[in-house]
Parts: C-alpha cells; structure tokens; sequence
C-alpha cells in the first residue's frame, strides 16, 4: 500500500455549522505569469505576489452566474484534479471582446468567494488553477439568448494536457474581513480600506 493514500482523519456533519452551499457573483483573475510568488501558512494560501506593476481583475455577475466545481482527474498513472470555473462577462464593448480573445488563450488563477458562513471556516475563498493553470475551454455568445442575457458565457478548466496535483486552495489570513481585504487589493482600485465587501445569497 502506498503512503500517499492514507487518509489521517475522519469527519462528521456540523448541526451547529454546516457547510453552505452558494458563491458570490464575482470571481478575480490573475494571470499566471504575472504571480511572483505564493505565500502559504501550512496547506493554506496567505499571500500571492505579484511582479511589478501586475495586478488581478475582477469580473462581476448577478445572481448565478457564476459557477465553480472540480473533480478527480486521471492521467496515465497520476491522480490528480480538474479545476472548473464557468461565468458570464456582461460587457460587449470592443474593448472586452479583444480582453477575450486575449483570456482565450491565456493562462489564468481564479479566486472565487464562497459563501460567507461559519460552515466554511477557511474556505470562504478557493484559489483555482494555481499549480497548472487555468485555459479558456469554451467562450460563446448568443446574441438572442434570454437565459444569459446575450451576454459572453466564459469555461476556464484544468488544460487536458495537464492536472492539478491537489484540489483547489483555500486563501486565507486571520479572518474573513482581513483576507477580503488583502484580496480586493491585489486589484488596485485605490479602495479605502477597510472595505466590507457586499454579501449577496
């Protein structure tokens, strides 16, 4: 038996504090190159330094427009995971369309903001892609369609000549208000902080 496949504890259901399911409308994306490095306190991602004058975006929804899963992934002889992000860009200016030829073929990091319950402890927000990579899967717009609004529907995934050795990072640093924080500042929008960010179900 291998050593890698020893689980070392186990888990019960929480009545106090279960998990809540749900994710905000709202998901930041950093290219891959522009990371200098990754800050990790244990398993967790404290930090994510970026090169000189780099920063994250962030794309907005409403509602469920944004969607984020992963799952276990086989190649050949390694076990390893899919990181799935699925969300729709409501702008069709010329501007975003060549932003979306450039994201297309980009390789990309997601952090996704979940929930902000006490079931989720230190997974209020996830970090995507950070050992691979994300790649655009799929980008389509149907410019009569009423479900999402002819708005651009964007796939980013784990690149299928590649895999994710561990499921998605949790971020976080002391607590919630301080991690949101410290992410809505790898933006750069000269926010005045503290800046509590809008919870929406």
């Amino acid at each position: 038996m291998s050593f890698c496949g020893v689980i070392s504890q186990g888990s019960s259901y929480d009545c106090a504090e279960p998990v809540t399911p749900g994710i905000q409308p709202k998901v930041i994306l950093i290219n891959y190159d522009d990371i200098a490095s990754v800050t990790y306190s244990g398993l967790v991602i404290t930090d994510i330094n970026f090169k000189s004058g780099k920063q994250a975006y962030l794309f907005e929804g409403i509602r469920k427009s944004i969607d984020a899963r992963y799952e276990k992934k086989e190649a050949g002889f390694i076990t390893g995971y899919s990181h799935l992000l699925d969300f729709q860009v409501y702008d069709i200016s010329t501007t975003q369309k060549r932003n979306l030829e450039k994201l297309a073929i980009a390789d990309l990091v997601a952090i996704v903001f979940n929930v902000n319950s006490p079931g989720n402890y230190d997974s209020f927000f996830e970090v995507f892609g950070i050992g691979a990579g994300l790649q655009a899967i799929g980008l389509t717009r149907i410019n009569r369609d009423q479900e999402t609004g002819a708005s651009f529907s964007v796939n980013l995934g784990t690149s299928d000549t590649v895999i994710e050795s561990k499921l998605p990072a949790s971020f976080f640093d002391t607590d919630y208000q301080t991690t949101v924080t410290k992410i809505l500042g790898y933006l750069n929008l000269g926010l005045g902080f503290p800046y509590t960010f809008p919870i929406t179900l």
